[in-house]
């Protein structure tokens, strides 16, 4: 057995890991680190509230540094673990946690036969941070280099969630968990300190400085601190090229651009030292911000790159692998700054045949955004215009849209002016691209300039107008607009044959706005006539037509096509290339999430709709960012989080201040769902008289009657509904007339018709959460054989429902049960057990049996079935 093995073994059974091992336990010493960084320590003396710091920065930029600092200014218990390569094993890693822990904590037992092998990594978590409430000191557990670790991300939420209040947990990491972190950032649990809050205020700088023995005029300090950026590593080698320079302000000028740089020793110990050639292969190749061998031989003109890289690689020549198999590369950032001014003092007439190579080589990879850059680093404006027209067309969007913004306000200054007439389908271009950039005021100008010559436009230049004005017009907020606009493009398109590459494209303005519009009709006719068309790029045929399938699955309420066609649209992009958080990938990863949150897997939610939000992060989409909003909010409704709630749609309506009524609509209906959900029909009201009329506004209507009490109302409102021409409209109209029903006869009726259609679509979530009403219907319901099985699985599942969380008065008990007591009460009325309630609020079993016996205490009941009796009466469940 290793040393290593010998170790977690001993920890298993309570034994003590050896001295060596136990340093990794220790605040480390930084000989290096002599800053205080004051201002930072008490922004982590300050968040005392928070459950999660996170500390994720580049290499060298101070992070174990800051924490050892505030580690050893601590008077409180302070677990410490640096973890290593054999972190990477989850196993290892919970038991290196242990060993922090009882490093810290005298009087926490952990590891001495509590905690047994045969736990799940989530369990184990949840035990041990279970364990650390026992104790009666409050602390600190900083992990450092977190990102050497892979523990499963469920299992460190799952620790997080269940650590005692008085216990914080602090990582230190290169990268982002691998876990959301969105309902902690925006419940206010999350510290995060970042690349940006560790760099190096100017009196740092001068501290950090000065230990080195250099002293700098104010000048002088500012420019290195540009020169810097305050990244520590950086400032402290800049320190060590000036400790003994007579003139620090040449040398500090010097250093982004001469041989003598910010690190000093590359030019005297490491270019200097090699062969002519490879100094030149250095200089060209540093250029490029990732390169793999083949771009090296377009750029150098050779083709040996590959032995060459091998050799620059086995010199440490600070060559950084970008993959598993060491195909694409970068340089260290300092050494290609280095790089760059080099190339620029001893040869700046190659800079733009670099980037023209560079241009052309991914051009013909088909990575037109790359191309694009490079074209602008060459000077050529018009190519780089080309590629990103191009690249927009191809792939209906485009993922980096500052690239694109800056593409199209340059080629604006430089032609557009000149152009309104001669080349208007390049200014329409970049119209497109300025509405993807957010840079919606340029758009509006130039749009109107085109606008005025409209009468002299061709047929092609007004059906690229037209589809402009539509994509506009969606990035405002006005998706009615926006088909309008798509109708007329469609018009001139099927007056006669146009060779346009922006052909393709327009079936997607009319997704976007028939799926907002709630047009199901439409949309399937778009998608239907989409399948016969000869305008089809890869992207389109594999990824968007069958993600936009799927959201109109969705509206009709079809979950299990919805679900098929988004896994179809994520393997369509797998096949092509198209990365995981480009735009195409909105509409698949938003649809999963709605078919995750009918399934009551919560947590996919969570991650898919982060996801959507992540794509939109990218490059803005406004209608898109709304929806993840929106997806969010759902969630938090059915977790009874008021306070994310009212964030999220708050968020939503942020998005869009200017759109139209169809976009409100889709806002207001979910916050009139979670006022229903709250028992708040007079808030749902309210929200109710601001909904355009609708189908989907009668069935709203007719659930605010039922809250009321009005049922008979509610049975009349019903039975005049019209246009219930979707299975969704349908289902949910067979529930709520069952709900209304004079008598029982009618209401099986109404039920057993519904429940035909809500079981070949795949329905549970939006059937159980009627509530207990509907689940009496459905255990009284006279079923065929075919019903039964479903029937039984959806009162199964009701069983171990939770009712959402209701605004609750208590006037009628002496003592109020306080909102962990009332949550404790919520899952009383489910068929979960003890253990089950304390895992889902990350809880031990024993403080799980506090609360209830204070529920008992207060409700003046002696069981868990008289406890949910009286809650119920009194409108706490």
């Amino acid at each position: 057995m290793t040393d290593r093995g010998q170790e977690g073994a001993r920890l298993s059974i309570g034994i003590q890991p050896n001295h060596a091992a136990l340093n990794r336990y220790a605040v480390p010493h930084i000989p290096n680190a002599t800053i205080e960084r004051t201002a930072l320590a008490s922004r982590l003396d300050s968040a005392s509230e928070c459950d999660l710091i996170l500390v994720a920065a580049a290499p060298g930029s101070g992070k174990t540094a800051l924490l050892a600092h505030w580690a050893n200014a601590s008077d409180q218990p302070m677990a410490w673990l640096s973890c290593d390569a054999d972190d990477a094993d989850a196993a290892w890693f919970w038991r290196d946690v242990i060993a922090a822990i009882r490093s810290a904590w005298a009087d926490v037992s952990l590891g001495e036969g509590e905690l047994t092998d045969d736990l799940d990594s989530r369990q184990l978590a949840i035990e041990i941070a279970n364990e650390l409430s026992l104790s009666a000191h409050p602390g600190v557990i900083i992990i450092d280099d977190f990102h050497l670790a892979q523990a499963d991300p469920a299992a460190v939420v799952a620790f997080i969630e269940a650590l005692p209040s008085c216990v914080q947990l602090v990582l230190g990491t290169r990268h982002d968990p691998p876990f959301p972190l969105g309902r902690m950032r925006v419940q206010g649990r999350l510290l995060e300190l970042r690349q940006a809050d560790l760099r190096f205020t100017d009196h740092e700088i001068e501290q950090a400085l000065a230990t080195l023995g250099v002293e700098l005029g104010r000048d002088d300090l500012e420019h290195l601190t540009n020169l810097t950026e305050g990244w520590a590593a950086g400032v402290h080698l800049a320190g060590l090229s000036l400790r003994a320079a007579t003139a620090p302000a040449e040398v500090i000028r010097r250093l982004g651009e001469t041989d003598r740089s910010l690190v000093d020793f590359l030019m005297n110990e490491v270019i200097e030292l090699q062969t002519p050639e490879i100094q030149d292969f250095l200089i060209d190749t540093g250029e490029l911000e990732a390169f793999d061998a083949a771009l090296c031989d377009c750029v150098t003109g050779r083709s040996d790159s590959r032995e060459v890289l091998e050799e620059v690689r086995a010199a440490n020549l600070f060559l950084v692998g970008l993959d598993g198999d060491s195909s694409w590369y970068r340089y260290h950032q300092l050494f290609r700054e280095f790089l760059r001014a080099r190339l620029r003092l001893v040869a700046p007439h190659r800079v733009p045949t670099i980037h023209r190579a560079a241009a052309a080589a991914f051009t013909e990879r088909g990575d037109l955004v790359q191309a694009m850059r490079h074209s602008m680093s060459a000077g050529s404006t018009d190519e780089a215009l080309e590629r990103l027209t191009t690249h927009m067309a191809i792939w209906t969007t485009l993922d980096d849209q500052n690239i694109g913004g800056r593409v199209a306000q340059t080629w604006l200054t430089e032609h557009g002016a000149d152009d309104v007439l001669a080349a208007p389908h390049r200014i329409l271009a970049c119209v497109v691209a300025l509405d993807g950039a957010q840079l919606t005021e340029i758009a509006d100008e130039w749009l109107e300039r085109i606008e005025a010559v409209e009468a002299s436009l061709g047929e092609a230049n007004r059906l690229l107008l037209e589809q402009a004005r539509s994509f506009h017009l969606l990035y405002r907020g006005d998706p009615a607009g926006a088909l309008e606009h798509a109708v007329r493009a469609k018009e001139i398109l099927d007056s006669r044959v146009i060779d346009s590459i922006w052909v393709p494209t327009l079936p997607m303005m009319f997704l976007q706005a028939q799926l907002w519009l709630d047009d199901a009709a439409g949309a399937a006719a778009t998608i239907e006539a989409q399948r016969h068309s000869p305008h089809q790029t890869p992207v389109i045929s594999a990824v968007r037509m069958p993600g936009f399938a799927a959201q109109l699955a969705l509206l009709q309420g079809d979950y299990i096509a919805a679900e098929r066609l988004a896994l179809q649209a994520e393997a369509g992009a797998a096949r092509i290339g198209l990365p995981r958080d480009a735009f195409g990938m909105a509409e698949p990863a938003a649809t999963l999430a709605d078919v995750a949150f009918e399934r009551g897997r919560l947590v996919d939610v969570e991650a898919r709709a982060e996801h959507v939000l992540r794509i939109v992060d990218n490059g803005r989409r406004p209608l898109l960012e709304v929806l993840g909003h929106l997806l969010l909010a759902r969630l938090a409704s059915a977790n009874g989080d008021d306070v994310v709630v009212a964030i999220h749609l708050d968020r939503a309506r942020g998005v869009l201040p200017n759109a139209t009524a169809p976009v409100i609509a889709h806002i207001d209906r979910v916050e009139l769902r979670h006022a229903l959900d709250r028992h708040d029909p007079s808030a749902a009201t309210t929200l109710l008289a601001r909904l355009p009329s609708s189908p989907t506004t009668d069935l709203l209507a007719a659930r605010v009657l039922l809250a009321t009490g009005e049922l008979g109302d509610a049975e009349i409102l019903l039975q005049g509904s019209i246009g219930l021409a979707t299975p969704r409209l349908q289902i949910e109209h067979g529930v709520l007339s069952a709900l209304a029903a004079g008598d029982i006869d009618r209401a099986h009726a109404h039920l057993h018709e519904a429940l035909e259609l809500a079981q070949a679509m795949g329905y549970r979530r939006t059937i159980v959460s009627e509530g207990p009403a509907l689940w009496e219907l459905l255990r009284s319901l006279p079923t065929g054989i075919e019903l039964v099985q479903y029937v039984d699985g959806l009162l199964e599942e009701a069983a171990g429902a939770v009712p959402p969380s209701r605004v609750v008065e208590q006037s009628n008990l002496v003592e109020s049960l306080s909102e962990r007591e009332l949550t404790v009460l919520r899952y009383l009325s489910s068929r979960l057990d003890g253990t089950e309630i304390a895992a889902a609020l990350y809880l031990s079993v024993n403080t799980i049996r506090s609360h209830v016996k204070a529920i008992y205490r207060k409700l003046g009941v002696n069981s868990r079935a008289d406890a949910v009796r009286v809650g119920r009466s009194l409108g706490l469940i």
